[in-house]
Parts: C-alpha cells; sequence; structure tokens
C-alpha cells in the first residue's frame, strides 16, 4: 500500500488507541465502540472492526474475513489491557512464535501489520518504514516478543520429475534449512509404506504411475517440518487425451514486436498493453505506451505479419498501474461492444485481463463487476472468444493486493459466468530459489479454485492454471527454468508464459519453455 499522509495520521492514532509509549510495547487495544466484524458488510481504509478478540483496521475495499494473511487487513493488537490475550503480542520476555516470518532486510520497505525477526525477537511494523532496525525506542516497530526455537524448512525436489518405468530417480532435501540452527536428519516416507533416511536418496519404479514422497526434517532442537513432491512415471494419461500444453510468452509494443517474436521458439504471443489512459470519462482504448497512448490500428500490421507467420497472437489488457479500458464504464453492453471492437480491430479472439491498476486515485472499486459482466456477454455472444486472468500471487498462491484484488476478480468472473481459460499467476520478484517457490504458489492457487470451481476436479484445476516468471531477474535462471518446465509436465499445468521477449536471455529462456509444448504426450 502507498503511504499517504492520512495512512500515517490514521496508523498514528491507532498507536494510541493501543497504548503504546516509548517503549513500543503494545498493552491492549481499546476496542470500545469498535463493531464486530460483519460478513455481509463492505469495509473501506480506515475503517474497524473488532473480530476473534482483536482489533482491526481494513486497508482498502474489502469483505474478506481478517487475518493476517490477508494484506487487505491490519491487526492492530488484542483487545484488552494487557496486550497479550492470544498469546501473540507481548513484552520481551514473552515467547513469541516466529516460525514463517523474515529476517529484518535493511533494505526492504515495511507496511503495518508486516513482521519480522531481529535480534531474535520478533517486530510488528506500525506504518510505513525502511531503513529503521527493529527497537523499542522506535515507534514505528512494536515488539511482539521473544522467538524460541525457529521450526526448520523443509524442501523436497526429485530429478527427473518425470522418469521411465526403471529410471532411477533422485529425492533431494538439501534446499532444507533451519534459520536458529542446523538440520540434523532427513527422513523419508513413500507410497509403499517403505522409508530411508538421508539428505538425497535415490529409488526406481517398475510400474506406471503417480507416486509422492514425503521429507520430514529434524532440527538440532527437536522441531520438525514436512515437505512432498510427486513424479510422474511412464505414461500416466490412462489413454485420455489432456488438453494441449500451451506456452504463450508476453511482449511489450516498446519491443521490437515482430522480430522479437518471429527470432524466438515459440507459436504464440501475448501482445501487451491496451487499456484506456485518457481522462474525457470516456471508453477509449488504445495501446498504452511510453510516450502516450496510440490508436489501436497502430499495430494492426505487426500482429497480421505475426498471424501470416503462423503466431497466435493474444492481447493483454492493463499491465503494471495501466488504465484498464474498463475505469470509465458506466454501462455493461457498451463496454462488452468496445471489447468486440478491440477484438474485431486486431484481428484476435483471445483477452488477458491483467488489472493491476485498481488503487489508481479516484477509480471505483467495483470497476472489475461491470467488465466481468461485459465479457460474460461477449462470450455469449461469441463463443470462440477465450479469456484469461492475469493476478499477483505470493508463495502460497493467488493473493489480494491494493492495485489488484484478484481472488475477488476472479470469484466474480466465475459467478457472472465467464468461461475462463486460465488463471494465470505472476511468480516473479522473488529473492529466493524459484523451483521451490513457482510449485509452492501453483499448488496454493490450484487449491484455491476450488472454491470457485467446486465441481471440478483437482487436475481440471491444474489444467486452467498459468505460471508467469521474469526471465530477467537474475535469480531465475535457465536451470530453473528446465525444472518449472518439468514440473509443468508433470502437474499437466495449462500456461507456461515468461515476461518478456525483449529481455536479453529470452531467445535461450524460450527454447526451454517450448519444450512444454513439443514434449506433450
Amino acid at each position: 500500500m502507498k503511504q499517504t499522509r492520512r495512512n500515517i495520521l490514521r496508523k498514528a492514532s491507532a498507536l494510541t488507541a493501543l497504548g503504546i509509549g516509548a517503549s513500543g510495547i503494545a498493552a491492549g487495544a481499546d476496542c470500545s465502540s469498535v463493531p464486530e466484524w460483519d460478513a455481509d458488510a463492505t469495509y473501506t481504509g480506515g475503517d474497524q472492526v473488532t473480530y476473534d478478540g482483536a482489533l482491526w483496521t481494513a486497508e482498502w475495499w474489502t469483505q474478506d474475513e481478517p487475518s493476517e494473511s490477508a494484506n487487505v487487513w491490519t491487526r492492530e493488537g488484542a483487545c484488552g489491557g494487557n496486550g497479550g490475550d492470544d498469546g501473540d503480542d507481548g513484552d520481551d520476555s514473552d515467547s513469541a512464535n516466529c516460525d514463517d516470518y523474515p529476517e529484518y532486510d535493511s533494505g526492504a520497505t515495511y507496511t503495518g501489520g508486516d513482521r519480522v525477526i531481529y535480534d531474535g525477537r520478533l517486530w510488528e511494523a506500525e506504518w510505513w518504514t525502511k531503513g529503521t532496525e527493529p527497537a523499542e525506542s522506535q515507534n514505528v516497530w512494536t515488539l511482539v516478543g521473544t522467538c524460541g526455537n525457529f521450526a526448520p524448512t523443509a524442501v523436497a525436489s526429485a530429478s527427473p520429475y518425470s522418469p521411465e518405468v526403471g529410471e532411477t530417480v533422485t529425492f533431494d532435501g538439501s534446499d532444507s534449512s533451519d534459520q536458529d540452527g542446523s538440520v540434523t536428519s532427513y527422513e523419508w516416507s513413500f507410497d509403499d509404506g517403505t522409508t530411508e533416511t538421508g539428505e538425497t536418496v535415490t529409488r526406481s519404479y517398475d510400474a506406471n504411475g503417480e507416486y509422492t514422497a514425503t521429507l520430514t526434517v529434524t532440527d538440532d532442537a527437536g522441531a520438525t517440518a514436512s515437505d512432498s513432491v510427486s513424479v510422474a512415471v511412464g505414461d500416466t494419461s490412462g489413454g485420455s487425451e489432456k488438453e494441449d500444453d500451451v506456452f504463450a510468452p508476453y511482449q511489450g509494443t516498446w519491443g521490437s514486436l515482430v522480430d522479437g517474436t518471429l527470432n524466438v521458439d515459440t507459436d504464440r504471443v501475448v501482445v501487451s498493453f491496451v487499456g484506456d489512459a485518457t481522462d474525457d470519462g470516456e471508453i477509449n482504448p488504445g495501446w498504452l505506451t511510453s510516450g502516450g497512448q496510440r490508436p489501436l490500428t497502430d499495430y494492426t500490421d505487426e500482429i497480421q505479419t505475426l498471424q501470416d507467420n503462423g503466431i497466435e497472437v493474444w492481447v493483454a489488457i492493463g499491465g503494471w498501474d495501466g488504465r484498464t479500458v474498463a475505469r470509465d464504464a458506466t454501462d455493461a453492453t457498451e463496454l462488452k461492444n468496445v471489447y468486440a471492437d478491440i477484438l474485431d480491430t486486431l484481428g484476435v479472439t483471445h483477452l488477458d485481463i491483467d488489472d493491476e491498476n485498481a488503487n489508481e486515485a479516484g477509480r471505483d472499486g467495483s470497476v472489475y463487476e461491470i467488465r466481468n459482466e461485459a465479457l460474460a456477454m461477449l462470450q455469449d455472444e461469441r463463443p470462440e472468444v477465450k479469456i484469461s486472468y492475469t493476478v499477483p500471487a505470493g508463495q502460497g498462491g493467488i493473493e489480494n493486493r491494493d492495485y489488484s484484488p484478484a481472488k475477488d476478480m476472479v470469484s466474480d468472473a466465475v459467478q457472472q459466468g465467464i468461461d475462463l481459460s486460465y488463471v494465470n499467476i505472476m511468480t516473479m520478484g522473488f529473492s529466493g530459489d524459484y523451483t521451490s517457490i513457482i510449485p509452492s504458489a501453483g499448488q496454493g492457487t490450484v487449491d484455491w479454485l476450488a472454491n470457485v470451481y467446486p465441481d471440478k476436479s483437482e487436475q481440471e484445476r491444474w489444467e486452467m492454471l498459468g505460471v508467469t516468471p521474469n526471465v530477467g531477474e537474475d535469480n531465475f535462471t535457465t536451470d530453473d527454468a528446465s525444472a518449472i518446465v518439468d514440473w509443468a509436465e508433470n502437474e499437466d499445468l495449462g500456461l507456461l508464459s515468461f515476461w518478456a521477449l525483449y529481455k536479453s536471455s529470452a531467445a535461450e529462456q524460450a527454447e526451454i519453455f517450448a519444450t512444454f509444448e513439443s514434449d506433450e504426450d
């Protein structure tokens, strides 16, 4: 969330309500006169509620349940006078569960509710801060408590993910770690009931099928953690034909649209971005470029050239902070006609909705609802039209963000009857190991999709999933790309993409990503 003067003052007021003095330690939140959270109510930034014995503040528009895992809510503290009713807040002598919280990073930016570990203790930011080390003398930080033993982190991987019958598979736990000690034991459990110990173990399988290995690691203080990895041995298709594997990288109009696409190994491209940068209150779609908005017709020749060379072209709408076409819409039928005009002008049938502008000042928070209504009408009239949503994700999967309420947008799209081809998660901007982060984000998204698609099997939800890393990041290597392709094939993912073809590593990365299609059963 961007920190405005209003946000900072609101945070300062919250500190007073919490009884935080110079020590920076919460004395308990004053919840008098604050209503209980209501599942049927709508909240906007600054609204406060009580929930589960604590005081919460909404950061922006939401109907979601308060939770520390939801960025839209900030937990101000436990209701009452001791600041420790729920055992989570407390003074320096209190122990705190520090599992799953990162170490403090002096180069990172933190906002209200973010928690970090520093000097063996857990701290919570009260408002925006960067470069201020956690300390009791700093009012921006609240001491939650002293960390006990941290549980280790288990990371299980397998190579290859898709072995042949009889081929040796190496199960590897070497990426497991323990931030306050060391991992002292590794135990692997297999489907047949057998177990093995060791950082790495090997085995082979004598029949086709999907097999799972579970790794349990123990640290030097006796805490444990587990992770599982699956392999698909031989032909696991069961004789049925799955949906096509699709590789569709992005390319911006500021790159070389034709040469940048034709000179790499891909059969399709997502051309970026269409939007509406005008301020006249009307719907005026065009290409969003660094030089301002340009007419849709400015790139029709390039798109036609790509299509003449056998490239399937998709069009992305929005992009980072890009003003979406639906921003000024007041009538769903009018908006539907605008989308139809975009398709007809550009000669395409696939629209990728990448709305990352929801926190723009003055924008109606319900824009996605009229957009979804219009897109559903469009598909009713034109069944050949394909719609995908590209959304932000954390390591646990799809996430609502202030700039992109991803879960709300996708849920509403399904409720309004849109036939979504893909829910494509942006897995970029992380500092860790992408071969662990991307599968984790993928699994979390597939699990969440069960909420909006209760009648779809897990495999059907995997076939709806798309994944988009940024190949321009230094920590996303060609080895990572190979591992992600193996994982995607193992899970029967629907879509692999990346950002973007104008990056210097794009050709080399595309050669690897393209095997996702060429290796299809």
